[in-house]
């Protein structure tokens, strides 16, 4: 029977912790382990972190608990790699939650058959425990590229070292960086139509963090360069894969973290993203992935989008919707 670890980076996360503890501490798998790492918290998380554990900890599994100087989610999870002993591993964020079922319905696929990971789906919850939006996965070939996130899976660990994939430091994009590098790797990947993860819609979050004025953000293509710089020559994944999911991620870079800054600074991000996927990909405009009805796996409103905004794009009307977009 293949063994687990949970990593759980913890930072300033009190409000919640005991939730996302409990919920994996009462999973009743035998050989489970709990890595907590406090990344620098300042609200003195550890004598409510211990309390939890025992108060919880009821099938005996295993805690590790590290402090460490304020470092980032990237250092920590990479130090949770290095410090688990499963078989494999599983991440959490802090605000997060799994249901009772989730290891019985991840390890029961891997116990019968060695995957390098399993992936399934979510559930984002509000504070009134409302599902504000629901992915399960389908066994379309793109439908893990839907989920570049580094939770609702489990990966095996060895596949990891071996391979040296690692979470790139970086304000955005470190999960994505870390899910294309892994699937670039192998094609040895179950997908599970299960929802047992619950993604926490916590509108104080970093994740949740509406940006305001282009001076917050954050220019994702040292992201996307160091995807590019560290995909193996002969990987697993079709360049009109890559080429699409760097087109999608631009697009909703755009129409999500730039909108509502001024329009000359929303054209001077476009032009660079433009520019950088023109650079890498010159045919971009070609791929075959872009229309309402795929690429299947994807859900229809992402499709839609995709496709509508770069039928702007080759007429030289996208930036119109900017426009609209930006900062009255």
């Amino acid at each position: 029977m293949n063994t687990l670890s949970f990593i759980l980076p913890l930072y300033n996360g009190k409000k919640y912790i005991a939730r996302c503890i409990k919920s994996i501490l009462m999973q009743n798998y035998p050989d489970l382990e709990l890595i907590i790492i406090d990344d620098g918290s300042t609200d003195n998380p550890e004598a409510f972190i211990k309390k939890a554990i025992k108060k919880f900890n009821i099938y005996n599994h295993k805690v590790i608990y590290k402090k460490q100087e304020n470092s980032g989610v990237a250092f920590t999870r990479n130090a949770g790699i290095m410090l688990a002993t499963g078989d494999y591993i599983t991440f959490i964020d802090q605000d997060d939650y799994i249901s009772q079922n989730f290891c019985q319905e991840f390890m029961s696929v891997v116990n019968r058959k060695s995957y390098d990971m399993v992936i399934g789906g979510f559930c984002r919850r509000d504070s009134s425990n409302k599902i504000t939006k629901k992915f399960i996965p389908s066994d379309e070939p793109w439908a893990k590229f839907c989920l570049t996130y580094p939770w609702a899976r489990i990966i095996r660990r060895d596949f990891l070292i071996e391979n040296k994939i690692k979470f790139l430091k970086t304000s955005i994009g470190e999960d994505v960086y870390f899910d294309i590098i892994a699937y670039s790797y192998t094609n040895n990947i179950c997908m599970i139509q299960n929802c047992a993860y619950v993604w926490f819609d916590n509108p104080v979050s970093v994740s949740n963090t509406e940006y305001t004025t282009i001076n917050k953000l954050v220019n994702p293509i040292y992201t996307f360069d160091a995807i590019m710089a560290d995909i193996p020559e002969s990987g697993c994944i079709p360049t009109g894969y890559l080429e699409y999911y760097f087109i999608k991620f631009i697009i909703w870079y755009l129409l999500t973290n730039v909108r509502n800054s001024r329009y000359i600074d929303m054209a001077e991000m476009h032009q660079k993203l433009f520019s950088w996927l023109r650079n890498h990909f010159p045919n971009y405009m070609k791929n075959n992935l872009i229309g309402i009805f795929s690429p299947k796996g994807d859900v229809s409103k992402n499709r839609i989008a995709v496709a509508l905004y770069m039928t702007l794009h080759k007429l030289r009307l996208d930036r119109h919707l900017l426009k609209l977009l930006a900062k009255k």
